[in-house]
């Protein structure tokens, strides 16, 4: 098969739409009334979006899984993944502690943008272990937690201990489950760790992907992962909504035991090649969603003051979109020169 799918290229799309828009906040401005009808469309958004990161996670198992599976070494597919993602996580860590931010001068002033940065930076040094899991923006863990999901997996698989890598996995997830969403309930625990970072979560959707690669029969895959996305969904909703309630968790939960099933679904369905996700102008779109990820939160901060001073619901859904437009024009000017390029691609 292709290294290149119209379907999933399709799905990346609407994937990195749903991280802005639980990064956005659609419904969660501090400028709203906390009404009812804002709180449960902030949950729903963001609930329903969930399914990006673990999408994510599954495709970059996937095709790490092809490539072995076709005859490539473990370590020289790990040593070359990673060498690229650290590269791009040190080089965006770095861009996100410049004062880029120049809206914050109308919010604090002249030195705003500069005071911003300084705050990033003093942060970096307060936390050290922040630089390594974290980095200089919140939404870069995803590159630092691939790393090591690509790095343990290579090595786990290069000894033949398939087995050892699955459990592995499995217990990161139900740990790293039981520290967040679960942490204020008997059976939650409690960590100075952040779960969300490292391989807590990251790993059994990377696994997951590597293994569904040695699958060859796809052709009922669209179906499955259809029913498993509406029924991850829904119980993801049930799960979080029971756990704010019970036990005043947040109503905004990075992963639930449920989002398992609502990623996996989103990746089967992105790897059917059904023709309803085959559209060749929104997959190639879907191929710059690094450029879009990379660059996105950069729009959320340049807007934000539009995003304060907005306080309708069409605002709250069109923001979305706004950043998401805003960080492909920015996407596609930096493909256009060859030493940005390789920033985004």
């Amino acid at each position: 098969m292709a290294t290149r799918i119209d379907s999933v290229d399709t799905v990346r799309l609407l994937a990195i739409t749903g991280i802005i828009a639980i990064h956005s906040g659609p419904f969660r401005n501090h400028g709203f009334e906390a009404t009812d009808e804002y709180q449960l469309g902030g949950v729903l958004f963001n609930q329903l979006a969930r399914f990006a990161v673990p999408f994510f996670f599954i495709i970059s198992g996937y095709f790490f899984g092809y490539k072995v599976r076709t005859g490539a070494n473990h370590f020289d597919i790990a040593s070359k993944t990673c060498k690229r993602i650290i590269s791009l996580y040190l080089i965006w860590s770095l861009i996100y502690l410049l004062p880029y931010n120049v809206s914050s001068l109308f919010i604090d002033g002249s030195d705003g943008p500069f005071s911003l940065a300084n705050q990033q930076f003093n942060l970096l040094l307060e936390e050290p272990s922040r630089i390594i899991f974290v980095g200089a923006k919140g939404h870069l863990w995803f590159l630092s937690s691939l790393i090591l999901c690509t790095a343990i997996a290579a090595f786990l698989l290069r000894y033949r201990q398939t087995g050892l890598l699955i459990a592995l996995a499995i217990g990161c997830y139900v740990v790293g489950v039981l520290a967040k969403a679960y942490e204020a309930t008997p059976i939650g625990i409690e960590l100075d760790f952040n779960t969300r970072n490292g391989p807590f979560f990251g790993l059994i959707y990377f696994v997951t992907g590597y293994l569904l690669s040695g699958v060859n029969n796809r052709e009922k895959w669209f179906s499955y992962g259809l029913i498993l996305l509406l029924v991850g969904g829904g119980l993801g909703l049930v799960e979080s909504s029971y756990l704010h309630r019970e036990y005043g968790a947040s109503p905004y939960p990075d992963f639930v035991f449920a989002t398992v099933i609502f990623g996996l679904g989103s990746a089967l369905m992105s790897l059917s090649n059904h023709p309803l996700l085959c559209n060749r102008k929104l997959a190639t779109i879907g191929q710059m969603t690094l450029g879009i990820y990379a660059l996105h939160y950069m729009v959320i901060d340049l807007l934000k003051p539009l995003d304060i001073a907005f306080n309708h619901p069409l605002w709250e859904v069109g923001y979305v979109f706004v950043v998401l437009l805003m960080s492909i024009g920015a996407s596609k000017l930096l493909l256009a020169f060859p030493r940005t390029k390789k920033l985004v691609a």
